[in-house]
């Protein structure tokens, strides 16, 4: 999760307590590379991992329509580390 301050009245763009401005949540995932595979931007109030789930879901489904056999290893700590998360 990473802060996108706004500068006006755009919508979902709210007050984020933690970031103290109004703004976007956005979401990324990338390889440990840094090669990004998903962003989503998300409501300014939206909790930090907040549809991380549903882009993993996604990204996994998108790798392995390509290569079936490919091991996936995730890291997921903080936030993320929830057992929903773990359990998938």
């Amino acid at each position: 999760t990473t802060v996108d301050p706004v500068y006006g009245y755009q919508q979902m763009s709210f007050y984020n307590g933690f970031y103290k401005e109004y703004c976007y949540t956005d979401l990324f995932c990338f390889t440990k590379e840094g090669f990004p595979l998903g962003a989503v931007v998300r409501a300014g109030n939206a909790a930090p991992a907040e549809g991380s789930l549903a882009m993993l879901d996604r990204v996994t489904n998108a790798l392995r329509a390509k290569r079936k056999r490919m091991k996936i290893h995730f890291a997921a700590d903080s936030a993320f580390g929830s057992e929903a998360m773990y359990d998938y």
